[in-house]
């Protein structure tokens, strides 16, 4: 299992440009068409689905303000970006999956929302079952039926270093 912190950008990138690899070379191989899979993934952040899974991989791991970015990025631009790869994986799995659950819980507690534990685990850089047995055990968030309050959530990520920037 992935964690946040240790997902690198382009391997996001190339992972959601190598799933759609998978399905053109399906089609290739009907055409009698090779794609050549190195190529592939040094182009990978230069391809619209490439570059809209790192919008949402930095989002997720640094917040709205990102190295190279001189203005907060927008929720219209994130929220495009997150419709994009789930047009393109409408049941993503791996860093993508992992991804799109933090930047979900990002959106959702800079609205002030409560967040499912799931999410926030892929935010606070832990797996599910981490965060459901600290809940139950009663040293991590508040949870109840698998939901975390925004306060506590925000407090639990805030002693992970991860901050949280209302809106």
């Amino acid at each position: 299992m992935s964690l946040l912190r240790d997902v690198i950008l382009t391997d996001v990138a190339s992972e959601a440009v190598g799933l759609l690899e998978e399905r053109l070379e399906a089609t290739a191989d009907a055409l009698a068409i090779e794609v050549s899979r190195l190529e592939f993934m040094l182009r990978a952040g230069d391809t619209p689905i490439g570059r809209a899974a790192i919008t949402v991989a930095r989002y997720a791991k640094s917040g709205r303000v990102f190295p190279g970015r001189r203005r907060p990025i927008a929720d219209a631009e994130i929220r495009r970006c997150m419709a994009e790869i789930s047009a393109a994986f409408p049941a993503p799995a791996g860093q993508i999956a992992l991804v799109l659950d933090a930047a979900n819980c990002r959106l959702e507690l800079e609205r002030g929302e409560s967040v499912p534990s799931r999410t926030l685990a892929a935010l606070g850089s832990i797996s599910p079952k981490s965060i459901r047995s600290m809940c139950s055990r009663g040293n991590g968030p508040a949870s109840r039926h698998g939901v975390v309050q925004h306060a506590d959530a925000v407090e639990w990520l805030a002693g992970r270093g991860v901050v949280i920037e209302p809106r």
